[in-house]
């Protein structure tokens, strides 16, 4: 691959602070590792280096294309913050503790919250106590009346508690936990900032103030710290990302900014719309994108009068594109919302095409969970929250809530409770436990997983007995084929630690067009993209320069056409309910604007 001026200078870039400004399809990440890559050859020691992005997908990514230049994986750290601040943060449990720590999924955490919800009688929603518990730990303000504010923290400090004498730990807790640690001991901040010399982010403008502190303590040895990013990009504002801390690494950490604007992505057109759009944000690191690709395809722009009418003809232009030849797979359709897509999956189902919701990640699915939640409980006879979850996936006849009431009274895990319930489901079901956990000691962990199915009967559960569950249950056996080495259960440990940090979404994109919201679709690209439903119920009062980032995040990820519409609804009550976005009309006369202005 050839390299622009720009690029080189930030592959060059040696020693000190470093924030490259990266605009969509600027080849950012091809930067990050070939910088990684001179790095390695000019004698830096690999297990020196050490790289940060937000998902396992990319971790991947990069690790694969190190390896096909290098041949060879290197020993270079590349993680998430989540997982990094985990791993280490077993390092500090004793062996006994550190065997049955284990992270928590997202809808683990919430279902702890809920309960300790109930049990305290307050009037809150899960949603908004996780919410606020990662505005706690991620330093960002959630606003609340001062009553649910107390709530909230005695609602904390219960389930840090519960966390604490469970050995789990939630996602958000994390990075916040370790960077605690690092402010309490000077000597363990000290130790691990000088564990590495070269510090480097992928898609910074998504980091939070817990991480962006837990970066700036790691580099207090080296100085050196390579930051890759796009503010224009930051679309995670609701969960804490803080796009200003771009410009406060450059101003106040005095980095050297080196910008990439040129797009190598998409039809001119696309990108000076875009960037027209964009442009009229004021919290913005400025930054020039020029296309490298001609003008050819002028996006479209459609209006309607319902989402039905818009749904139909988005699959009709869908189906004349594929007759033209343009495949299924290279066409997404990116909504602000889930819901938003599905008049549009009706209509393709009536026209009998293939279309791919990608919405829950294959370790969300239910079967998948509850063997997941059967290796846990086997691995861990007090996790109670594995115990509880597969209680009843299949039905087992298993007394759960004298369990509960038992375990609760004497101080006991849910699985002891079981041998001690005077009810013969219920003792046998602890009996299947043991008999689970002494045969996971001596079988491959193919032979053990074939022998779970056949004892628990789970693919036999009419829950599971679908084509796509008996698909996905296949797919978890043959990830189980990657763990090799002599000490199964350790691996299969480690295995179960990466599930929780993997949102892979499941590989149903073959030969379908793709719809996702506009957040699922951060860092994909197609030929043709289509953002249907333009209208303004996401913000019918306040004008938001977040709402229109994620519109310039939808409309960059196109490469050759761009498909725009919206819809106005009216009824009886109002002159209309809903109308066009600010985004979607500055979008389409963004082209008549950049014709004036060059007159």
């Amino acid at each position: 691959m050839e390299f622009n001026k720009k690029q080189i200078e930030a592959i060059n870039f040696n020693l000190g602070r470093c924030q490259v400004i990266a605009g969509p399809g600027s080849g950012k990440t091809a930067v990050l590792i070939e910088r990684t890559l001179r790095l390695i050859k000019s004698g830096i020691k690999e297990d020196r280096i050490i790289i940060f992005t937000f998902t396992n997908k990319a971790c991947d990514e990069i690790r694969n294309r190190l390896k096909k230049v290098l041949g060879y994986i290197p020993k270079v750290s590349i993680n998430t913050f989540h997982s990094f601040a985990y791993t280490f943060l077993k390092a500090l449990y004793n062996p006994k503790d550190a065997k049955k720590l284990r992270p928590l999924m997202p809808d683990e955490q919430r279902r702890i919250i809920a309960k300790l919800i109930k049990e305290n009688n307050y009037p809150l929603k899960d949603a908004e106590v996780v919410r606020a518990f990662s505005g706690i730990r991620n330093e960002f303000k959630v606003y609340l009346t001062e009553i649910n504010r107390l709530r909230v923290a005695d609602l904390y400090f219960k389930y840090e508690e519960y966390m604490n004498e469970n050995l789990y730990m939630d996602f958000d807790s994390m990075v916040h936990r370790l960077v605690t640690a690092m402010e309490s001991n000077e000597d363990l901040a000290d130790s691990l900032s000088s564990s590495f010399d070269y510090i480097m982010v992928d898609e910074c403008q998504d980091i939070n103030n817990i991480q962006f502190k837990m970066l700036m303590m790691l580099e207090q040895s080296s100085h050196n710290l390579f930051m890759v990013g796009d503010p224009d990009q930051s679309i995670y504002g609701w969960r804490g990302s803080n796009m200003k801390l771009i410009k406060e690494f450059m101003e106040s950490y005095n980095a050297t900014r080196i910008d990439l604007g040129d797009n190598y992505r998409s039809d001119k057109y696309i990108v000076d719309m875009s960037s027209y759009m964009i442009g009229k944000n004021n919290e913005r690191v400025d930054l020039k994108l020029h296309a490298t690709l001609p003008a050819i395809n002028e996006p479209v722009f459609n209006e309607y009068m319902t989402p039905e009418d818009e749904a139909y003809s988005i699959a009709n232009e869908v189906k004349k594109l594929h007759k033209e030849g343009v495949p299924y797979n290279e066409i997404l359709i990116l909504t602000r919302e889930n819901s938003d897509s599905d008049p549009i999956e009706i209509a393709f189902k009536r026209n009998k095409m293939p279309l791919s919701k990608d919405v829950i990640s294959f370790f969300d699915r239910e079967e998948i969970k509850t063997i997941y939640n059967h290796y846990n409980l086997i691995l861990n006879h007090d996790d109670d929250l594995a115990y509880e979850y597969i209680s009843s996936r299949p039905a087992k006849g298993i007394q759960i809530k004298k369990v509960i009431e038992l375990a609760g009274r004497t101080k006991i895990s849910f699985y002891e409770a079981s041998k001690r319930i005077n009810n013969q489901k219920t003792n046998e079901f602890a009996k299947l436990i043991d008999d689970l956990t002494s045969k996971m000691k001596i079988m491959e962990p193919i032979q053990f997983f074939d022998y779970l199915l056949e004892v628990t009967h789970l693919d036999e559960y009419r829950n599971f007995n679908t084509e796509k569950a008996q698909q996905n249950i296949a797919t978890f056996r043959d990830l189980l084929v990657g763990i090799k080495g002599e000490d199964y259960i350790t691996k299969t440990k480690e295995f179960l630690t990466d599930v929780v940090f993997t949102k892979a979404v499941t590989n149903e994109t073959d030969g379908s067009v793709r719809t996702m919201t506009i957040h699922q679709a951060k860092g994909l690209e197609a030929k043709v993209v289509f953002i249907p439903c333009m209208v303004n119920k996401y913000n019918m009062t306040d004008f938001n320069e977040e709402e229109r980032r994620i519109n310039y995040v939808a409309a960059t990820r196109a490469k050759e056409k761009l498909y725009c519409s919206t819809y106005m609804y009216f009824n009886s009550q109002s002159i209309y309910s809903l109308r066009p976005t600010f985004y979607y009309n500055e979008l389409k006369y963004a082209q008549k604007q950049i014709e004036f202005l060059k007159r």
